[in-house]
Parts: C-alpha cells; sequence; structure tokens
C-alpha cells in the first residue's frame, strides 16, 4: 500500500483512479426475481416487495412480471401513493432484462387485524409496560418490512465470504441477502405468536389471543367476531397488509395474579411509542459499504539515496568525499571503486522509476 500510495489523494480520489472496489466488481445488474425485489425494497418509503411471474393464461403477453409492494407507515402521510407507483415502474424500466415486460403493478393496501388478548402479570410487574412489549410483538409479527444488514453484521453472517456479501445488485441502505427477505404471511396463527410472547419478562401467561379482521372492502371477511380457539388459522388475503388495528377496536384483559388489572390505555401508548422510537430502523443510513482501499503512506520512491552514501567514510566516496592527503594511487582506487557502484546505482535507478510507476499499470 506504501508503494501504490499516491501524493495528496485521498481514498475515493484513490478508489475512482487506481482501484475497482469489491462494491464495484462483484456487484451486478438484477437477474434474479429475488434481485428485482431486492431494488424496489432499496427504494425511498418502501418497505418490502414481492416480484412474480405472470401465470394469467388470458394475458396476450407472457413472461411479464408483476410486482407487489408495501409502504412504510410514515410514507402514506408523505407522498401520494402513485409516486410510489411510478418511482417503482422507473426503477423496473432502467434495470429490465431484454424480453421481460412489466405485467401489473400494485401496493397494498393496509388490513386492520384487531386482537383479542388476555395476558397475566407477575403482582409487582409494569403491567403497562408489559402490555405494550405484547402489542409491539405483534405488530412486529404482522410487519412484513425487511432489516437491512450493516457491512459487519453480513461479515459474520456469511462467515467473512466477501462473494457472498456482495452478490446481487448494489443497493443504498445496506446489505439484503436473500436469507433476510421476508415472505407474505398467508394465514395468522396464535401459536406462531405465542412463544414470542412468552419471552417478556413479567408476563406469567397468555390466557388468549385471538384475531379478527375489522373491515375489507373487497368482501373478504372469513371471521366476523373472534374465535376462541388455540388452534385456529385466520387466512389473509395476499393483496393486503395486515396492520395492527387501534386499541379502542381491540379487546384486552390484563390480570395480576387473581385479580383483573385495570389498565391505562393513555399509558400504554405512550409506552408504545418509546419503544418504537427505540427500535432499529429497517433501512440504515449512509455508511461503510464498501471494502476501504488500504491507506498506506506515501513514499517519493524515485528520491533515493546513491549506494555511495551508503559506505562508510573510509572509503572516500560521497557524501565526504577522499582523504585531504591522499595519494595519487589512493585517489585512483576511490574512482575504480565509484565506477563499479555506478553499476548498482544504474540498477537502483532503473527499478526505483519502474516502482514509482507500477500504480499507473495497475490502474
Amino acid at each position: 500500500e506504501d508503494i501504490l500510495a499516491q501524493q495528496q489523494l485521498s481514498p475515493e480520489q484513490l478508489a475512482q483512479t487506481q482501484f475497482y472496489t469489491a462494491r464495484n466488481i462483484l456487484s451486478v445488474s438484477p437477474v434474479t426475481l429475488n434481485d428485482y425485489r431486492k431494488l424496489i425494497i432499496d427504494l425511498e418509503g418502501i418497505s418490502n416487495a414481492w416480484v412474480s411471474t405472470n401465470l394469467d393464461e388470458f394475458s396476450p403477453i407472457k413472461g411479464s412480471l408483476n410486482i407487489l409492494f408495501d409502504i412504510e407507515e410514515e410514507a402514506f402521510v408523505k407522498k401520494d401513493p402513485q409516486t410510489y407507483l411510478d418511482q417503482v415502474k422507473l426503477c423496473y424500466s432502467k434495470h429490465r432484462n431484454l424480453g421481460q415486460q412489466l405485467g401489473k403493478v400494485e401496493i397494498r393496501n393496509p388490513l386492520p387485524i384487531a386482537i383479542d388478548l388476555g395476558i397475566e402479570v407477575e403482582p409487582t410487574a409494569d403491567a403497562e409496560k408489559i402490555l405494550a412489549l405484547a402489542i409491539l410483538t405483534i405488530k412486529k409479527h404482522l410487519s412484513t418490512a425487511v432489516m437491512f444488514y450493516s457491512f459487519q453484521e453480513m461479515m459474520e453472517a456469511v462467515e467473512g465470504d466477501v462473494n457472498a456479501i456482495f452478490n446481487g445488485p448494489s443497493l443504498k441502505h445496506g446489505f439484503l441477502p436473500d436469507f433476510a427477505l421476508t415472505p407474505r404471511l398467508h394465514e395468522l396463527k396464535t401459536v406462531d405468536v405465542l412463544p414470542k410472547l412468552q419471552q417478556i419478562k413479567g408476563l406469567v401467561r397468555v390466557n388468549r389471543l385471538t384475531f379478527k379482521i375489522l373491515s375489507d372492502t373487497e368482501g373478504f371477511l372469513p371471521y366476523q367476531g373472534f374465535e376462541h380457539q388455540w388452534e385456529y388459522d385466520l387466512p389473509l388475503p395476499l393483496n393486503k397488509k395486515p396492520v395492527l388495528a387501534p386499541l379502542s377496536d381491540c379487546q384486552i384483559s390484563v390480570q395480576k395474579g387473581p385479580t383483573t388489572y385495570s389498565w391505562n390505555a393513555y399509558s400504554v401508548e405512550i409506552e408504545l411509542k418509546n419503544l418504537l422510537s427505540r427500535e432499529r430502523k429497517p433501512k440504515l443510513e449512509a455508511m461503510d459499504r464498501d471494502i476501504p482501499i488500504p491507506q498506506g503512506n506515501y513514499r517519493d520512491i524515485t528520491n533515493y539515496v546513491s549506494v555511495q552514501e551508503e559506505l562508510p567514510r573510509i572509503y572516500g566516496l560521497q557524501p565526504f568525499g577522499s582523504p585531504p592527503n591522499a595519494s595519487q594511487e589512493r585517489l585512483a582506487k576511490i574512482q575504480q571503486l565509484k565506477a563499479y557502484i555506478l553499476i548498482f546505482d544504474q540498477i537502483l535507478a532503473d527499478y526505483l522509476a519502474q516502482l514509482a510507476h507500477v500504480g499507473e499499470l495497475f490502474s
């Protein structure tokens, strides 16, 4: 790195003039459906996406791709949904492969899910805090938001395999391996949520937990009310995004020992907001997304010291010169030694001149 270091160049400038980085070399344009999916999830305001081939037998175009995606909760307020549709179409058109056409592009509209939850907490526990943790756990179970990985997390996940880290398209918000892509929820199962709830400290047991779809404009309403069964499944439409309904639409009861506890809805809401604010954002801010080029110390390689100056003073060479009382024979020997060393000086000069320009050879 010292040999290749250039004077007054930052690592960024060095990357532009000297080397291709791992992010430039190993990442590729999208090829697979998952590659397209990652590019779309990487767009601002989009939390998840699914790309599938069009299987419609009556469609005149074969081989087209359908895209279904979720918008982040805050994004619904910030922009018109049509903006995100246009953004996804533009992203696909920039990266599409030859012979691939775009089919349907849809946003999954929210589908409110109410819960009927009954829990028992320890007598000395903070019931509002435990209830907020339980609600957050259910909320995260319903969410399909994809979590991006940092470079260090990817290094650990793939055990330092650099090719695996940069496999796929280059993304702005971190790394997104295939195993981090969350599937769509086909159904809600109580047994899937129970183990997560039971990990909450201070929660003794879950007495009941069922789900209910509140409303759906397309008439998809498999359950009109709560079903008090542990084994039941609540099927979900794949083109809808399940979200937790407001607490006012849910039925929640808390027990502290043998007595029913009257929990404070406002305190739970505040606690839930605090917990959500401490949660890590799925998308990472601009950070190290590449392997940095080793930063060497610049050395002026062509500026070297002659071999003559390396020899002891007694030889009468530079920089001290011959002794003042040297005989003619002694001076002749000094001149012969200079001539002999000049051969090595020439080899050294040629070698260092080539070494100084080796960066240009590799640029």
